[in-house]
């Protein structure tokens, strides 16, 4: 891992909400031969409310790969219900940041998921890192008080479509990636479920991609319903100087 960037691996596995340990091995095999400082997974990849389980989970990962890795989420029992949060984990181990979701879908609410106390910034070997969930990504007031001042802007999502086909929902979502890349001067990264019908009813959409606030080009992980993993290139030193830039322009608020 450099000081001067990072390598950041951005998912998009075809998962399933009914099989736990498929899911591992699904993204278990993307991950074969990807060589990354950084891997983001998605929400809810995790199946299970075991803490130790995902815990465990995650430094494995990190251990074998030799990176940073965002945890995606899982629902974690908080009292009589639970919350949709996630680790940060260090190769030694270490959980680094700890995050949550702010505003849980109508679909989780419904099975008893509440509120967290939503997305965690921190400082990581040169670079400033936010980390959200899904929705949370929608709240702008919330995106600029947990991500100012960061150069990356980590999302970890379970994009859903009911009202819409899937490819209406992504196209919204990458347009809000764009903005958000613009307003904060920020790398903005997504990882996201593959497009998908469910048996519940609902339908991913397959949002994985990174946007670069210099020409906010999205490089996404393509066609949104296969599997597939891209790795995108953070470079700490050119995303300062942006930033800088922005600033001595008086057009970083």
């Amino acid at each position: 891992m450099s000081e001067t960037g990072w390598r950041i691996a951005v998912l998009q596995p075809m998962l399933h909400h009914e099989t736990h340990d498929a899911n591992l091995q699904t993204i278990a095999a993307l991950l074969e031969g990807t060589h990354a400082d950084l891997i983001l997974l998605p929400e809810l990849f995790f199946r299970t409310n075991d803490v130790s389980a995902y815990q465990h989970y995650l430094q494995q990962l990190a251990a074998r790969t030799g990176a940073l890795v965002v945890g995606g989420s899982f629902w974690m029992p908080q009292g009589e219900r639970c919350i949709n949060a996630g680790f940060v984990v260090s190769p030694a181990g270490e959980i680094v940041a700890r995050y949550s979701k702010r505003h849980p879908y109508g679909r989780e609410q419904a099975q008893g998921v509440c509120s967290g106390a939503g997305p965690v910034r921190f400082a990581w070997r040169g670079g400033r890192v936010a980390v959200m969930i899904c929705a949370d990504l929608w709240d702008r007031r919330l995106v600029a008080d947990v991500s100012l001042d960061c150069e990356l802007l980590c999302v970890v999502a379970e994009s859903v479509a009911e009202a819409h086909p899937p490819g209406v929902a992504r196209t919204l979502w990458h347009q809000l990636m764009a903005v958000r890349a613009y307003e904060g001067a920020q790398l903005v990264a997504v990882s996201d479920w593959a497009e998908a019908h469910h048996p519940d009813g609902s339908a991913t959409c397959g949002v994985a991609g990174v946007v670069d606030p210099g020409d906010l080009q999205l490089a996404r992980v393509s066609p949104p319903v296969s599997g597939g993993v891209a790795v995108a290139c953070c470079e700490w030193p050119r995303l300062m100087a942006h930033r800088q830039t922005r600033r001595q322009r008086t057009f970083l608020f």
